[in-house]
């Protein structure tokens, strides 16, 4: 299987930080991209939003993050400005 990775940090632990969203439409949240940890399920959040928060589920710093990871990085970081001073629901 083909993988992406977003950080190199020579363990085999990824990241994700929650269990799916079931029901979105209730509050002000979005997933973003799934991600793997083990005892999460497969459907975990890797990078989410709730309000004007990103959820960033790596736990690798800038130095293990590949050059893929640091412009999703940036990539979030502009997407979520949209959201600035809205509060999550």
């Amino acid at each position: 299987m083909k993988v992406w990775y977003v950080q190199q940090t020579g363990k085999r632990v990824c990241g994700a930080v929650s269990r799916p969203i079931r029901d979105a439409a209730n509050v002000d949240t979005e997933v973003i991209t799934l991600g793997f940890a083990p005892g999460k399920p497969f459907e975990a959040v890797g990078i989410g939003r709730h309000g004007n928060f990103l959820q960033w589920g790596y736990g690798g710093s800038a130095a293990q993050m590949t050059e893929a990871g640091k412009r999703l990085f940036i990539n979030c970081i502009a997407y979520i400005n949209q959201f600035d001073g809205k509060k999550p629901i």
